[in-house]
């Protein structure tokens, strides 16, 4: 049974390729499903703010809830 959007507690993202790996197709489909656009729009709206995240003018927080935001999603936080 695989969760569903209500089920993820919790979503860790490192996928600037500077800490890991490039993603595989699987990877980035999952996280695309969870914002529910297409590949092509994820990685549009991935490169977004990426500019300013690598610059520090944004953090990761801001980064995730820019791009929550541009898929009409929102991110629940738990403490």
């Amino acid at each position: 049974m695989h969760p569903t959007p209500d089920d993820i507690r919790t979503i860790i993202l490192d996928y600037g390729m500077v800490l890991c790996r490039r993603p595989s197709l699987e990877e980035i489909d999952r996280i695309a499903q969870i914002f529910r656009v297409d590949h092509p729009t994820f990685w549009q709206l991935y490169e977004k703010n990426r500019g300013a995240y690598d610059k520090s003018d944004i953090g990761g927080k801001e980064y995730w809830d820019r791009f929550a935001s541009d898929t009409n999603t929102h991110i629940r936080r738990v403490q």
